[in-house]
């Protein structure tokens, strides 16, 4: 079973919010003070940049994106 989580970012604060699930995706404890840019920061540093451009885009143009990349937990969990 996969199980998914859902996340919601506030684009003029850029303060997130996070469904529990994400934060057992991601393995970091409920206090875990989450935002725009350590979210970025699970992902691998070679695709770092590629998910910030899809989320700019969307940012600016109301795009919706479909990215594939690598995830890294806190864990270190790939």
């Amino acid at each position: 079973m996969n199980d998914i989580g859902t996340w919601e970012l506030d684009i003029e604060t850029g303060e997130t919010y996070w469904s529990e699930e994400v934060y057992n995706i991601h393995e970091v404890p409920k206090d875990f003070d989450h935002n725009k840019a350590n979210g970025i920061d699970f992902f691998h540093p070679d695709d770092r940049s590629r998910i910030s451009k899809a989320l700019e885009n969307t940012i600016e143009h109301g795009e919706p994106f479909e990215v594939t990349a690598r995830f890294i937990t806190a864990k270190d969990n790939l």
